[in-house]
């Protein structure tokens, strides 16, 4: 059995591209908690996850001024790293230590950009894709009134020191918590796209997941107009449906999931991060509480189940876009495996016998994988 330390050694390379549309290269979870069980993370895998999305966040790891403790995510890492598992690490928030708010100035600045370079040394060649912030559109998370020429003027910075320790890694940005177009606008015009090699956004809604596929139209054609021909790759880079809040019951987010995942693939998105693993009962905010895809004694949730389904029936398979339907209430997402064509179809809330091939085939709501 090789040792943990040699199988570091054959993850420690530099050519990490961002994943394509192959089920289920880019299929993401958020994961607070950073001690997950070998439990846990085998669930997470047979679930289709490979890509943990986790705050490395700088409070945590510079405790004392200029001493950096890394042990909880060292562990964290290696981890994921048994496993097989990518690392998405937001390096983000405030420091006591140095000021409030965000780092956006003088020595408070200078102080969050050696963290930056000290994590980026301590991680680089493990796969790890780098975010700048975590929802910096919002004043909860930005530690002040959202200001987008600030942030990108950080994440500029931020940016160039990543790629000074790590050249060949990715960089994700802005991780905003909506399509704020006055915000997005203001930060590409400041120079954004020349911090970030793809741009994150979070599209909750509490609207169906297909109503997402005009707000990725609108935001492709605001980038290819800043970057004309060459825009840089969406991705969904956190994205629920909370059961209480956004949805009535388990099944109603089982079918949400799924349909996101599948909605995302079909816009051309080719990563998706889910929020989150567990349920958090503990939350003050009852909104908060109902988006995992396990209940927090770690029971499998509908969702969990729908979403391992779908990845079994559609593994190795290459989203190739919509599918044209008869039925405007009839949704198709194109796939391809092995010179073999699939489907992944549903309807807005019917549930219909359709023709598909030369079957009838029952659809409803929840996604059907069938060979057209």
């Amino acid at each position: 059995m090789l040792s943990l330390v040699a199988l570091l050694a054959l993850a420690d390379r530099s050519d990490w591209p961002l994943p394509g549309r192959v089920v289920p290269d880019g299929l993401g979870l958020n994961l607070h908690d950073r001690g997950p069980s070998k439990k846990d993370l085998d669930s997470i895998w047979d679930a289709g996850i490979r890509i943990v999305r986790t705050d490395l966040t700088w409070a945590d790891v510079e405790r004392r001024p200029g001493e950096y403790d890394f042990l909880q995510f060292d562990e964290f890492m290696n981890r994921l790293g048994m496993r097989g598992i990518r690392p998405l690490l937001i390096l983000d928030y405030g420091n006591p230590n140095y000021g409030q708010g965000p780092p956006v100035a003088g020595a408070y600045r200078a102080a969050f950009l050696r963290y930056v370079r000290v994590a980026v040394e301590r991680y680089r060649g493990r796969g790890v894709m780098w975010e700048i912030w975590n929802e910096p559109d919002s004043q909860k998370f930005w530690q002040a009134p959202p200001d987008p020429e600030a942030y990108t003027s950080l994440a500029l910075d931020v940016a160039q020191t990543i790629r000074r320790a790590a050249p060949t890694e990715r960089i994700l940005g802005p991780a905003a918590s909506a399509f704020d177009w006055s915000w997005l606008r203001r930060a590409l015009d400041a120079g954004l796209l020349n911090a970030v090699d793809a741009i994150t956004v979070h599209p909750y809604r509490e609207t169906a997941p297909e109503t997402v596929a005009a707000d990725y139209r609108r935001l492709r054609a605001l980038l290819n107009w800043k970057r004309p021909g060459t825009p840089p790759p969406i991705l969904a880079g956190e994205w629920g449906y909370s059961v209480g809040y956004q949805v009535p019951d388990e099944s109603v987010q089982a079918q949400a999931i799924t349909r996101l995942y599948l909605t995302n693939l079909a816009c051309g998105i080719p990563v998706t991060v889910l929020y989150q693993w567990q349920d958090a009962p503990w939350e003050s905010d009852a909104r908060l509480r109902g988006y995992g895809l396990v209940l927090a004694n770690r029971t499998p949730k509908m969702a969990y189940r729908a979403l391992k389904a779908l990845v079994e029936q559609l593994k190795g398979a290459t989203c190739e876009g919509w599918a044209s339907t008869a039925q405007p209430a009839v949704r198709a997402v194109r796939f391809v495996r092995g010179g073999r064509r699939l489907q992944a179809v549903w309807t807005d809330g019917a549930t219909l016998s359709l023709r598909i091939g030369a079957d009838n085939v029952v659809v409803g709501p929840m996604p059907v994988v069938v060979a057209p």
